[in-house]
């Protein structure tokens, strides 16, 4: 059987974002899906989780709250205007329809990233308004009775990211981001690139305080060494007690970094996660 990340929390298991489908490995436990919510729409969600449960893999949903433009709802009003209810249609939808899932848990990572300020609408250096419509969602969602999602506060792992916790009561597990991008930190004066250790360190000590199970909801490295690169990582998986899950982004950035470089994380060789482990 596949290992389930909430039936059987002392597993580590393995996932992958993967939009150009090019990872055939039945080992792959979760499957990641980006999708913005629409009003009154959920018809990409329902695809999404039919076709992950044909592959017999965890969904794991990473739902973008872009403001829908419409009826004085823009980005500049989001946070607000989801705290004023003006999204509970659209969430209570959205749970709704994930809830007729049960019993299959859905992982559900909704506004990643949202420390890392002007990358995306809901990401407004405003923690306050950030922490009160990220409680709407869950409170919403929950007000559904659907009890198969598992709420994932899913910062990209900058020291920020304290300022945007929304209390324990609120998620089930702390996602983070660990991307390596070798050409960016050349050109930002670095003298290499930066291990996985040394770029996943300082965000796991920044989230393991809060005592919650850590999943790394984008993962994966665009250098010449990547094959390298991963296998190192996998080895030091078991340094960090309480990560459960690592999901491999197999994906090109859809925009560029700064001074116009474009990352591809895309694997260019196969991956085995289940490597022997080393302890520290």
């Amino acid at each position: 059987p596949i290992p389930n990340i909430v039936e059987e929390p002392q597993e580590l298991v393995f996932g992958a974002y993967d939009p150009e489908g090019t990872l055939n490995d039945t080992t792959l436990s979760i499957e990641e899906v980006f999708l913005a919510w629409r009003l009154n729409d959920t018809s990409e969600i329902t695809s999404a989780l039919q076709k992950i449960r044909q592959k017999e893999r965890m969904p794991l949903i990473s739902l973008e709250p872009w403001s829908f433009n419409r009826n004085g709802m823009v980005k500049e009003t989001l946070l607000t205007d989801i705290v004023e209810g003006k999204y509970d249609p659209t969430i209570q939808g959205i749970c709704q329809t994930i809830g007729q899932e049960n019993p299959q848990p859905v992982l559900l990572r909704w506004g990643q990233e949202m420390e890392l300020t002007g990358q995306w609408e809901w990401a407004q250096g405003n923690p306050e308004g950030f922490i009160a419509s990220y409680r709407k969602f869950v409170d919403v969602c929950r007000s559904t009775g659907a009890t198969n999602i598992r709420f994932v506060w899913s910062p990209a792992g900058d020291p920020s990211l304290k300022k945007y916790w929304p209390g324990s009561a609120y998620f089930d597990y702390a996602g983070l981001t660990a991307l390596e991008f070798e050409a960016w930190s050349l050109q930002k004066g670095a003298p290499r690139g930066l291990t996985f250790e040394e770029l996943f360190d300082p965000r796991y000590n920044l989230v393991k305080d809060y005592g919650k199970p850590v999943i790394i909801a984008e993962f994966g490295a665009d250098r010449e060494q990547q094959e390298e690169w991963l296998k190192e990582a996998s080895l030091a998986f078991a340094n960090y007690p309480l990560l459960k899950g690592v999901v491999l982004f197999n994906a090109k950035s859809e925009t560029a970094w700064d001074g116009g470089l474009t990352p591809d994380w895309r694997i260019n060789a196969p991956w085995d996660p289940n490597l022997e482990t080393k302890t520290k």
